[in-house]
């Protein structure tokens, strides 16, 4: 929310009749479409790779996996250690 407050839109949020949790989904739901809409465009180049040149299979699927798993990863770096 703290962008929210920057960009003055908090009142709107905080004044619109929906839940505090409907709001988090929301954003929740907009970032996971987003970074599935790249990771699909970004697709798009192992096939063209694949039907005009001969690409290492092994490489590129370590990379999307690696790209993958990397979501896990920032997920672990905002939790805060338990106390």
């Amino acid at each position: 929310m703290p962008e929210e407050k920057r960009t003055g839109t908090y009142e709107l949020l905080l004044t619109a009749p929906i839940r505090t949790g409907e709001i988090v989904a929301g954003k929740f739901i907009a970032a996971a479409a987003f970074m599935l809409i790249m990771i699909g465009l970004a697709g798009m180049f192992p096939l063209i790779l694949v039907a005009f040149g001969n690409p290492e299979i092994g490489v590129m699927f370590s990379g999307y996996l690696g790209l993958r798993s990397s979501r896990f990863v920032r997920v672990d770096w905002t939790v805060p250690p338990a106390r």
